[in-house]
């Protein structure tokens, strides 16, 4: 999955907050009951893609969607496409090519 979001400092600070720590993606995808104690637990869970990951933030020139929608693809050649309409293939590479730090460790 991949997610692209565009907007000022004060959204962008919100939907940070929301999509990598109040989301529970245990729960989300049907995994075990939560103990109370996610904060810890859920950063050593990276084998079982039951987590969210930022690969990038920053800055662009302008905007690339100009609309607020969701798009469901049946695979990478069809996302692929998608992203090249609105000339942002770019973040699927970036996503493609991410390795986890910790997984160096």
């Amino acid at each position: 999955n991949i997610v692209v979001t565009e907007g000022g400092p004060r959204a962008h600070k919100k939907y940070k907050k929301l999509m990598l720590h109040r989301m529970k993606w245990g729960d989300a995808l049907g995994g075990d009951e939560d103990d109370g104690n996610s904060d810890d637990e859920s950063d050593g869970e990276h084998g079982n893609n039951k987590h969210c990951q930022l690969v990038w933030e920053g800055v662009v020139k302008e905007r690339l969607f100009h609309n607020w929608r969701q798009i469901i693809s049946k695979g990478e050649s069809e996302l692929r496409h998608m992203l090249k309409a609105n000339r942002a293939e770019h973040y699927l590479d970036m996503a493609l090519k991410y390795r986890d730090p910790l997984l160096d460790i």
